[in-house]
Formats: structure tokens, C-alpha cells, sequence
């Protein structure tokens, strides 16, 4: 079974929107207690999942790809092709061990020919599940649910995801301003000039968010997760938002925080062990240059739970300040 650990995600944005809210006009997403600016997990993992498509990983989940008849995908769509193959599969298996039954036959769709009802096929529900595991990292590791509209599955399949991925929290309150600008291309024949765009920008936010594997809750469930999925959970936040670049998300890794358990104990907010040292107001920060993270609390913690910590890893940007590592953590500058 691979070891539980914890993880401490910490990246900025510079001039951009780090998470809009559809609901609110496009606005960046903000805690109107506190003034931080938020970002939901699944906009984490989708810069993840992005850098394993781009990477040659198979994935399960996909925004804004299209099937071969031009239509979005929902989730029966994606899943149907495979539920199909699996089908097949377990009719091909089970037709030379079993006999037709004279009285009542079944489809190999799963309908009944006499009442033209649907039915669950069994073996189908684990089959599919197995097939979504063995093949799709974001599966093994984010979890699944499938709708079942069909009802040939019996129950709606549910993997609970062995890693979990937090909410991401700016350290600095910041306000968004909106912009105004003009395209080349107008609306329509008939419009002279350019369409105006709005957008919202805020000049610089740094964020922190945890995330947690969990070793028991994969092994729970038959998850086999190795340490080649967990090192591309890595390279996906870090190569992720490095290669990640657009008009409205401009986001840049910093540091990449990795405690390694050996008894499945997990403090569960990684983040807040790490702190953001800058001597300036929060309105004024624009820089990581600014920045010195201070990992005193991070050591602490090491050294007081030193019996049930295998490694604690460490992977910084080139550039970034630092202070108070633990002589026992692995540095690595990427």
C-alpha cells in the first residue's frame, strides 16, 4: 500500500483573474469577511488534469473536449463508450458457460424482451468501475460518480478519492478592478466597430491551499495507487501551472510541500504550517520577490512527529526566498 501524505500547495497570480464566479459577473471569487480571494478545488485540479492530457495521461474527466459527432461531453456520453466495451466483454464471457433461457431472454443492452423493461446486467457495475480505475489517473486519484440512466448498472458508481484537494486561499486580501477593452471583430454585418470586453483583474494574489492522500482510503477500496501517480500529481500542479498562460489566468508555481507518513497520521493543513513573510501592506504586495516564506512551523512539526514521518520533501521555484528549513528535509530547485 503506498504511504498516506500531505501536501502544501502554494503558487500567485499576477494581473489576471485566479478563479471567476459565473454567478457574480465573472468576479474573482472572495471571502467578503476577510478579503481573501478563493479558488474552488476543481479549478486546481483542471490545471492538473490539463497538464496529464497534454502529457500523454489518460483522463476521465474533460472540459470543453468534444465527441466525434461534435457534441459536448456530459458524463453519460463519456462514460457510455466504455460501459459499451465492458458490456461486450461480459457477454462474450459468459456466452459459452451459460445457457439461453428458453422462457426469458435478455438483450445484450440489458432489456428484457418480454417486458421490454431495463434491468441491471450483473457484473457490470464492478467491471466498470475496474475498467475507470485500471485506465484513468484522475479515477485512481480524484474519484468518480457515475450517473446510471440506463439503470444497467444497478446503483450510480461512486469512488470516494483517496486524494483530496482543498480550497486555495490567498494570503493577501486584494480588491479586483474591472477592465474595459475593445475588440477588432464586431458583433455583427451591421456593426461599424469592435465588441467592448470586460474583464476583471486583480495585480497580484498569492495562494496556499492543502491537499491530502490517503493510503487507507485507497486500500478501502481496491484503489491501486502507486508512487508513479502520486510523482504526476507533482509534476501536474507544478508543470501545470507553469505551461497554463491566457488572457484571463496567469498562475506560476512556488513551492510544492510533500510530508510522507509511515502510519497514516496527517495533520491535514499542511498550508498553514508554511507562512508568507512580507514587510509591505497587502495592497501593495506585486511581487514574490516581496515574499520570504517562513517554514519554522513546517519544522516543528517535523521534528515533533519525526517517528511517523518517512520524508519530508521540499521543491521550491529557482528564485524564491525561504527560511527555516529543517536540515532534514529534501531541497529540490525546480
Amino acid at each position: 500500500m503506498t504511504n498516506s501524505r500531505e501536501y502544501a500547495l502554494i503558487w500567485d497570480h499576477k494581473n489576471d483573474n485566479p478563479n471567476g464566479d459565473m454567478r457574480n459577473m465573472n468576479k474573482p471569487r472572495r471571502d467578503d469577511i476577510t478579503g481573501q480571494l478563493e479558488i474552488r478545488p476543481a479549478r486546481i485540479k483542471r490545471y492538473i488534469r490539463d497538464e496529464w492530457i497534454g502529457t500523454g495521461h489518460n483522463v476521465l474527466v474533460k472540459m470543453g473536449y468534444d465527441d466525434e459527432d461534435g457534441s459536448t461531453l456530459s458524463c453519460e456520453n463519456t462514460i457510455k463508450p466504455i460501459k459499451e466495451e465492458v458490456k461486450e466483454e461480459l457477454s462474450n464471457s459468459k456466452s459459452d458457460d451459460k445457457p439461453a433461457d428458453k422462457k426469458k431472454k435478455s438483450s445484450k443492452s440489458g432489456k428484457d424482451e418480454e417486458s421490454g423493461s431495463k434491468k441491471a446486467i450483473p457484473g457490470l457495475r464492478a467491471a466498470l468501475l475496474q475498467r475507470l480505475l485500471d485506465n484513468y489517473i484522475d479515477t485512481r486519484l480524484f474519484g468518480v460518480v457515475v450517473t446510471d440512466a440506463s439503470k444497467e448498472l444497478g446503483s450510480m458508481c461512486t469512488v470516494l478519492g483517496p486524494l483530496h484537494v482543498g480550497w486555495g486561499k490567498s494570503v493577501n486580501t486584494t480588491e479586483a478592478k474591472a477592465v474595459k477593452g475593445t475588440s477588432c471583430f464586431s458583433s455583427g454585418d451591421e456593426v461599424a466597430g469592435g465588441n467592448v470586453s470586460n474583464e476583471w483583474v486583480v495585480p497580484y494574489s498569492l495562494f496556499k491551499a492543502s491537499a491530502v492522500f490517503n493510503g487507507q482510503t485507497a486500500e478501502r477500496q481496491g484503489i491501486n495507487v502507486t508512487e508513479v501517480d502520486l510523482d504526476a500529481f507533482r509534476t501536474g500542479f507544478i508543470n501545470g501551472l507553469t505551461n497554463f498562460k491566457s488572457t484571463s489566468k496567469n498562475p506560476t508555481p512556488r513551492m510544492f510541500v510533500e510530508v510522507i507518513s509511515n502510519n497514516h497520521a496527517v495533520a491535514g493543513e499542511l498550508s498553514e504550517l508554511v507562512d508568507a513573510v512580507y514587510d509591505c501592506n497587502d495592497e501593495t504586495l506585486r511581487s514574490i520577490s516581496q515574499v520570504t516564506f517562513d517554514l519554522a512551523k513546517l519544522s516543528e512539526y517535523g521534528v515533533a512527529n519525526k517517528a511517523g514521518i518517512e520524508k519530508v520533501n521540499l521543491y521550491v521555484r529557482r528564485g524564491v526566498n525561504y527560511i527555516n528549513a529543517d536540515a532534514s528535509f529534501n531541497i529540490i530547485i525546480f
